[in-house]
């Protein structure tokens, strides 16, 4: 579920009706892209299948997309979209954990000049609310400001605690999303702590 959180969607398709997580990236990003996939192939418990493919844009770069689907997502997708309609939920939250917030963060975060961190999206005010109290249950204070659809807002203070929280879990290609200097990962790959199971399992 972490992929879902941000850029991924999941949604019922095709002639059986299966759950299908679908994520699109710039090409740019595509060395994350496929990690992504890596990791959803790894976490499914039985069969699965997944379809990778290029879209063509107006602008310079294209977008890269995969598509996955595998046991375990019919549950995945109850809890995610009650209402077949993504509702980010304090039970979604504490289940994905450190490293679900990690996944928001790099699709919909942002470290500006001034050092102060954002995350927009397309969320509820109560969905902050919900990401906000994820925070803080890391130990990371965060605003809120309804300005344009609503935001959560981090002081530089608390962006250096973010940094601290999320590096473990940041894969290497994506470090630059919390303006890191130098790779901090073991292995030059996004830890999954164990996460990665936890995508397809409830």
């Amino acid at each position: 579920m972490s992929w879902c959180l941000g850029r991924g969607t999941l949604a019922i398709r095709g002639a059986k009706r299966r759950p299908w997580i679908e994520i699109r990236r710039d090409e740019r990003e595509r060395p994350y892209l496929s990690y992504q996939l890596f990791s959803l192939r790894r976490a499914a418990r039985g069969p699965s299948d997944d379809i990778r493919d290029t879209l063509a844009t107006k602008g310079f770069y294209d977008t890269e997309r995969i598509r996955f689907t595998a046991e375990g997502l019919d549950a995945a997708y109850r809890l995610l979209y009650p209402r077949d309609k993504r509702l980010i939920t304090p039970e979604v939250l504490s289940i994905v954990g450190i490293q679900g917030l990690t996944a928001l963060w790099l699709d919909q975060g942002k470290i500006n000049e001034n050092k102060h961190g954002v995350i927009r999206g397309k969320y509820s005010t109560e969905e902050l609310y919900d990401i906000k109290d994820a925070f803080k249950a890391a130990d990371i204070t965060v605003g809120y400001t309804p300005w344009a659809n609503g935001a959560l807002v981090f002081s530089d203070k608390q962006v250096r605690k973010l940094k601290a929280v999320l590096t473990p879990y940041v894969h290497r290609t994506m470090q630059s999303k919390l303006m890191l200097k130098k790779p901090r990962t073991a292995n030059g790959s996004q830890s999954s702590g164990g996460s990665a199971s936890r995508l397809l399992r409830l």
